[in-house]
């Protein structure tokens, strides 16, 4: 089981599951695209299971990630951890191969502010 959830500072244009390059295209200088995946997954290994801050680390936002042919205009940046019984995979895009610090706090802004409400798998 798996639920997708977004938030962008520009219109989100992609289709639900699918990598936002609709949406990335449009991101300006300044612009985020935030996509979060979260996934349940009962027999992971015990070190996956801790919880760990979403912190958006500059040196880790690169242009250089696969399938992205726009590397001059799009970075990304991703983190994992666990939160509430399940896996997240995060994935926060922005609109600059080196993004301003502003745009980054208002990534990590949004993340912070992310709540994941308990899975209930029946």
């Amino acid at each position: 089981m798996q639920v997708d959830s977004w938030a962008a500072t520009v219109r989100y244009r992609d289709a639900p599951n699918d990598v936002p390059w609709k949406t990335a295209k449009t991101l300006g200088p300044r612009d985020v695209a935030i996509l979060l995946i979260r996934s349940w997954q009962p027999s992971r290994p015990a070190w996956m299971m801790q919880r760990h801050r979403l912190h958006i680390a500059r040196s880790q936002i690169h242009s250089n990630f696969e399938g992205n042919a726009d590397q001059g205009h799009v970075s990304m940046w991703s983190g994992y951890t666990w939160r509430n019984g399940s896996a997240v995979q995060v994935y926060v895009y922005f609109g600059s191969p080196r993004p301003a610090t502003a745009a980054v706090r208002r990534a990590q802004r949004e993340l912070d502010a992310t709540r994941f409400p308990p899975w209930s798998i029946r």
